[in-house]
């Protein structure tokens, strides 16, 4: 059908078109316009025929200063590949006058192509020519609200809503009639190409073409605002205002009064306004009036409206005088947050879990890499229909129903059901077990309580846990574990060949005989097991299990269905139905996750109750068995905790011979020690005399003396003691007890030396106790080992690494051997960073030819140098790194040393400073290599601390220099590098003032050839980034401000350079940048507070202004 000769009487933009004054000054002959076309390659992949069509046009103002006769056409981007067609886009660009560009679009509307249909435009560039659709009508102007009025109409997508940001505008459009077949070959529908066009188009336009604006698709659109200027700065602000009252003694904020101010424009001055302010607190109105006002000439207009009560939400409507007429002009709306709710949460426990199952599907397909690191998070009617009324005079509504209506179907709305495919899917490349867990992460992110009702469930559900975010959910399993599953261990089958009667009646009686009732089914000892093995993952989980079984015994299914509740709070939020079990979804059968009706949840709820129920009847054929409960298994935990005495008789035995009173006797202790040694009862005596040293008020006298004990053995069996805890049951090894704050010292045997330095020295101001875990004989074993015989501890040490090596593979979280290493470990720290004696000790270590203890002993000697310990002088600090660690470890510690002497002393300058600059510059001098210098440099660039960089270019940068082991374009190279990859990457709330004023400062070290070289980088990267921040639509979204941001900071270091270099160099070129980006910024409005790149800027423009 063709609407054309009945819709329009014109195929072509009239004059009276452009004279329309909502279209002003979009048409006026000196606008400078952008014209975009956006042109689709249909390419036949066995001929290579190709279709050119036109998916969509526009039409701005442009911020640009010079028009061409050029068509700017880009290289096609490939958007979607079939088996038949590839499919690719792109973009024509046209600066030029309106009456060139509608000249242009009338000779196209009139069907001629592209390249024919303008004479004043050079086309000898385009490579292909185009056509506009046949089938067209030339829609009257229409006003485009903001995104902010979209309503829950379910036409919504036919919105058409205003392309700048919070700025309404008006628009002309050349509608195409016919967009349902701009893809559409031989009438073969081609959703996934259409998506794939909407989509390039949304990011190239920042339109919605995937949403609201999917009916611009295939239109040319001539945009007009006449409430914002070509830089899209707009002329109208509005504002709450706020008031204090006070209630009760309290004063609270109100806000009952909006502000609303026009900025002087050629639109609304020396015109009649008509102001509509509409308020509503909750749903309900509270304010709707209109103000008649007069706008002045060069006038800066503000009106005030205020209501009775407090306002939630704002709409703003403003008409301009036209013609006798109020003609809209401006529409905003805005709702208010009067509440923010949030929870936070700390998480301690974070690493890198394998998994067999993970394993397996990592080895199965490659393409899950990326994934796999990340989790390692009937009706029968026959109907009619007919339609009453014709859209005649204004078809596209109609079509941008139907059209709205098939992007509908073609992308629905995402829902939380899910289908997720047996093992591997080849078409989405995607694995089912790594998208479920995917999608269980999203679904209880935010959950307090989550219930899983799955007869099934095993170990594989334990992982899909452990992997999920929110520490503070509870989870609540419901299992049914006497149901054999496929992962319990399999029975002997008889061979099918011998099978004979008396086998089928064996086979009877078997069924009919009773299990044991003793006897847990397979899949419940699987469940524990995995739990009171992997104490690392399950312990900060809030999880019970509950097993249901026959009271009797059996292996009858009381469950069958698989739910997946989750509430929040006591709320029941939503609910969801599983095809199968978690613990075989997607090995053997595809998973369907189906969302439970709101009507339907609550009775879901109360089935699963009514099934808890039935088991607490007297005489009930149900039970319930608690596999495992956290609050419970705490409370376990803490009965289990009470003291333990290894031998009570021998205790009370040196109680009445060792405390009796407070001499105490050298000989009675040595007696013991020798008897203990003698009969080889030494763990047992020593079990026991720990407890007494903890319990006696002399343990300080008894200590003193066990140090003087002249017995070599002695050193030897108190090794051997600690050694055997890890095996031995408490009480001669450790109880169940667990402190608040635990220290896991593995990383010392496999982190890397620095990375060990700075744990240990953070460590080192919270290692305030050391733990018993309830042997007090390792606990004060450590200690005296480590002062009455240094090799012993060292064989102690070297043990407990090996035994780490051995149990790699394992959870030792709250194992033995993690007891034992936390308390030998936190007492060594408490002794080299607080002992008054710490220094002869740390040298020991440094002599110990240990690589991780030279590490900790290194640690203790930072931390005593930044406390200023009298014992150890810098002198003394310089001479032990030296003649105990590599060249590159002493570096190490230097810089260490230097960034936490900077942030515990808040950056002031001392004189450790200067000593340890003036060391590594030493160190560097004597021992250069360009490799060592530049992960130095990067080390303290990226230390987080302010002002260093400084300090650093000239204490050790220009000391190479007149070493003559670098020169000046190295050290530029250096800064100027980090700043050019600062521009690509960089977070805008951090502090990077030092790489930014170290890259100026370098201009006026180096030559004018490599200036200049640099200054044309900057150009070129200012260029990229101007044509991004000129691309339509994108002011203040995320792209847009990431720009500015990389053009102020190439501002900024600009202005620096001018500062460092203005009186010996000519600094003209720089000074042309500073003002063009100035310019930019006067034109944009660009002011970003939050942004610490942008005060920066400010900062230097302060200074820059004074001097320039």
């Amino acid at each position: 059908m063709t609407y054309m000769n009945k819709t329009t009487r014109n195929n072509e933009i009239t004059e009276e078109m452009m004279k329309d004054s909502r279209l002003f000054p979009l048409f006026c002959d000196t606008t400078k316009l952008l014209f975009q076309l956006f042109v689709l390659e249909i390419k036949n992949n066995d001929t290579n025929e190709k279709i050119y069509k036109i998916v969509y046009g526009l039409c701005i103002r442009t911020t640009r200063e010079d028009v061409s006769d050029e068509y700017f056409c880009s290289d096609f981007n490939k958007v979607y590949t079939s088996i038949n067609n590839t499919y690719s886009i792109s973009k024509i660009s046209i600066y030029n006058y309106p009456s060139i560009i509608i000249d242009l679009v009338n000779e196209l509307l009139l069907g001629k192509s592209l390249k024919n249909a303008s004479d004043k435009l050079n086309a000898n560039k385009l490579k292909f020519d185009v056509f506009y659709a046949k089938n067209f009508s030339i829609r009257p102007v229409i006003f485009n609200e903001t995104n902010t009025f979209i309503s829950r109409n379910p036409y919504e997508k036919n919105a058409l809503i205003s392309p700048f940001k919070d700025i309404p505008s008006f628009t002309l459009i050349i509608y195409n009639l016919d967009k349902m077949n701009v893809l559409f070959i031989d009438e073969k529908i081609k959703n996934s190409a259409l998506l794939s066009v909407l989509k390039y188009l949304q990011e190239e336009t920042n339109l919605p073409f995937l949403t609201t604006g999917c009916v611009r698709f295939g239109n040319i659109e001539f945009i007009n605002t006449q409430c914002a200027d070509e830089f899209e700065v707009g002329y109208v602000n509005s504002g709450t205002i706020k008031e204090t009252i006070t209630i009760d003694c309290k004063e609270e904020s109100i806000c009952k009064k909006i502000s609303i101010s026009i900025k002087p424009n050629i639109y609304t001055c020396s015109k009649k306004l008509l102001i509509n302010c509409f308020l509503k607190n909750g749903e309900q109105v509270i304010l709707d009036e209109c103000k008649e006002i007069f706008h002045e000439k060069e006038q800066n207009l503000s009106i005030i409206f205020e209501s009775q009560e407090q306002i939630g939400s704002i709409s703003i409507s403003i008409w301009k005088e036209e013609n006798n007429v109020f003609q809209i002009w401006y529409k905003y709306s805005v709702t208010l947050c009067r509440q923010i709710q949030f929870n936070m949460g700390m998480v301690g426990l974070h690493g890198i879990v394998q998994s067999p199952w993970l394993d397996a599907i990592e080895n199965s397909n490659k393409k899950t890499k990326e994934k796999i690191s990340e989790a390692k998070k009937i009706s029968k009617t026959s109907y009619q229909s007919s339609t009453i009324g014709q859209y005649t005079q204004d078809p596209w509504v109609e079509i941008d129903r139907t059209f709205s209506k098939y992007v509908n179907r073609i992308n629905p709305k995402k829902s939380d059901a899910e289908f997720f495919p047996q093992g591997w899917d080849a078409k989405t490349e995607e694995h089912g077990s790594i998208s479920f867990l995917e999608w269980f992460k999203e679904q209880t992110k935010n959950a307090k309580q989550v219930v899983i009702q799955d007869p099934f469930y095993d170990i594989l559900g334990l992982e899909f846990l452990v992997r999920t975010t929110n520490a503070d959910t509870n989870y609540i399993i419901l299992t049914c574990t006497q149901v054999t599953s496929t992962d319990d261990d399999k029975k002997e089958t008889t061979d099918s060949s011998k099978f004979n009667l008396y086998s089928q009646i064996f086979s009877i009686f078997r069924k009919r005989k009773k299990p044991k009732k003793d006897i847990e089914p397979n899949r419940a000892t699987r469940i524990k097991s995995f739990i009171f093995s992997n104490p690392s993952l399950c312990d900060s989980l809030k999880l019970s299990i509950y097993d249901m079984r026959s009271t009797g015994g059996g292996d009858i299914n009381l469950l069958h269905d698989r739910y997946i509740l989750i509430f929040n709070g006591n709320i029941l939020q939503k609910g969801f139905h599983l095809s199968n079990s978690i613990q075989g979804a997607t090995k053997k059968q595809p998973l369907l996750i189906t969302p439970i009706p709101e009507d339907v949840l609550q009775k879901v709820n109360n089935h699963i109750n009514d099934l808890i129920s039935k088991t607490e009847i007297e005489n009930s054929v149900i039970k319930i068995i608690p596999l495992y409960n956290y609050k419970d298994t705490k409370t376990k935990l803490e009965i289990n905790d009470e003291e333990k005495i290894a031998n009570a008789k021998l205790y009370e035995q040196l109680k009445l011979e060792i405390t009796k009173d407070e001499n105490v006797s050298k000989n009675v202790i040595e007696n013991f020690i020798s008897k203990a040694l003698s009969k080889k009862t030494f763990p047992e005596f020593w079990a026991t005399f720990g407890y007494l040293l903890a319990t006696t008020t002399h343990d300080d006298k008894i200590i003193s003396i066990l140090e003087t004990v002249d017995n070599p053995m002695f050193a030897v069996e108190l090794r051997k003691y600690m050694e055997s805890t890890i095996s031995a049951k408490f009480p001669l090894g450790f109880s169940q007890r667990r402190r608040y704050r635990e220290h896991d010292f593995h990383f010392l045997f496999i982190e890397e030396f620095k990375d060990i330095v700075e744990k240990i020295v953070r460590l080192g101001d919270y290692i305030s106790e050391t733990y018993g875990y309830g042997n007090y004989g390792v606990y004060y074993g450590c200690s005296l080992l480590l002062n009455i015989n240094f090799n012993e501890y060292i064989t102690l040490i070297e043990f407990i690494k090996n035994q780490y090596a051995r149990n790699k593979n394992k959870d030792l979280k709250n194992a033995p051997l993690s007891k034992l290493s936390t308390i030998l470990f936190a007492n060594l720290l408490e002794s080299l960073f607080w002992r008054d004696d710490s220094g002869v000790l740390t040298e020991k270590i440094l002599h110990s030819n240990i690589p991780f203890m030279k590490a900790v002993a290194t640690s203790a000697l930072i931390s005593n140098i930044l406390k200023e310990t009298p014992s150890i002088t810098f002198d003394k600090f310089k001479r032990l790194l030296f003649s105990n660690l590599s060249i590159d470890e002493s570096l190490c510690a230097f810089v260490i040393c230097l960034l936490n002497h900077k942030f515990r002393n808040r950056h002031i300058d001392t004189p450790l400073e200067s000593s340890v600059l003036s060391s590594i510059s030493s160190v560097l001098v004597e021992n250069y290599s360009k490799d060592r210098l530049e992960n130095m440099f990067r080390q303290i660039l990226y230390s987080h601390y302010p002002s260093i960089e400084k300090k650093f270019a000239e204490e050790v940068l220009l000391k190479l220099e007149a070493e003559n082991l670098i020169d000046a374009k190295a050290i530029f190279q250096l800064w100027s590098d980090e700043f050019l990859a600062l521009i690509g990457n960089f977070d805008s709330v951090r502090n990077y003032s030092g790489i930014i004023d170290m890259t100026g400062w370098s201009f006026q070290i180096i030559d004018k050839e490599n200036k200049d070289k640099f200054v044309e980088k900057l150009r070129r990267l200012l260029k990229k980034e101007i044509n991004e921040i000129r691309k339509p639509f994108r002011k203040e979204t995320k792209e847009w401000s990431t720009s500015f941001e990389r053009i102020l900071l190439i501002k900024t270091v600009l202005m620096i350079a001018v500062l460092y270099t203005r009186e010996t160099t000519d600094c003209s070129d720089e000074i042309q940048i500073i003002n063009e980006i100035g310019k930019l910024e006067r034109d944009y409005q660009y002011n970003k507070d939050y942004s610490t790149i942008y005060s920066f800027s400010q900062q230097i423009e302060t200074e820059y202004e004074k001097v320039i």
